[in-house]
């Protein structure tokens, strides 16, 4: 495992360079987010999971995310940050992080939420679990090529989805019209191990939306009460 953990305080370093010992993981520490983003630039490939701090000098948190998710899909995020940060917490979420712990937060949670995210992230490399990953997905208006992660939706590719938008779109539209859980979709996405609640799907939902609707109507629905769906059938073009 090498983490890069971006954090600004020296406290917390301490304690988690402890428990990455423990676990003998190798990491790397940087304490500001233009360091932070340089150091991912030049090694991306050797991360297996980021550490963010959602305060952080220079560059915030969110914009830290964002600016890995441009680089890469692929490598996994944890956002740190105080409960009452939630709207950063939730703009982390938007941008591309894979889940958050809120402070204060126990480092034994800390290592079971990153070997959780670890195993999972493995297994859709590996198997694609759940997303029918070999094939492609095709409606009147929507196709999906999961193993080249394009998806073209009225005519127009959609080039910004996150990992998790991705994966959402791929299990809804896999199956029109059927109304999945926001329990359901959680384990789908993010496996049996997720530690979060209903409310992460909500707003990678909202911002799936926004960047389909930017192109054409409104085709994820909302069954109020249950879930979600996908639904061309008032999609007149």
């Amino acid at each position: 495992m090498n983490i890069l953990l971006i954090e600004k305080e020296e406290a917390i370093i301490q304690i988690l360079e402890a428990f990455f010992m423990k676990e003998k993981w190798n990491y790397d520490i940087a304490t500001d987010g233009v360091i932070g983003t340089k150091m991912y630039s030049l090694n991306k490939n050797k991360y297996n999971l980021v550490l963010v701090d959602v305060e952080l000098p220079s560059l915030d948190g969110v914009e830290v995310v964002k600016y890995i998710r441009n680089i890469s899909l692929e490598t996994p995020i944890l956002v740190l940050a105080e409960k009452k940060f939630e709207e950063e917490l939730i703009s982390s979420l938007q941008q591309g992080a894979d889940g958050y712990l809120a402070r204060p937060f126990s480092p034994l949670l800390m290592v079971a939420r990153i070997k959780a995210l670890y195993r999972r992230i493995n297994l859709e490399r590996g198997k694609r679990v759940n997303l029918n990953i070999e094939q492609v997905i095709c409606t009147k208006y929507l196709k999906i090529y999961p193993e080249k992660h394009k998806v073209i939706f009225n005519k127009q590719e959609i080039n910004s989805l996150s990992p998790k938008e991705f994966a959402i779109l791929t299990i809804l539209a896999s199956s029109p019209t059927q109304v999945f859980s926001r329990k359901k979709l959680l384990e789908l996405v993010w496996g049996n191990e997720y530690f979060g609640d209903a409310r992460t799907i909500d707003t990678h939902v909202k911002t799936l939306r926004q960047k389909l609707e930017k192109v054409g109507p409104h085709v994820i629905i909302t069954v109020w009460g249950v879930g979600y769906k996908y639904d061309e059938l008032n999609f007149d073009i």
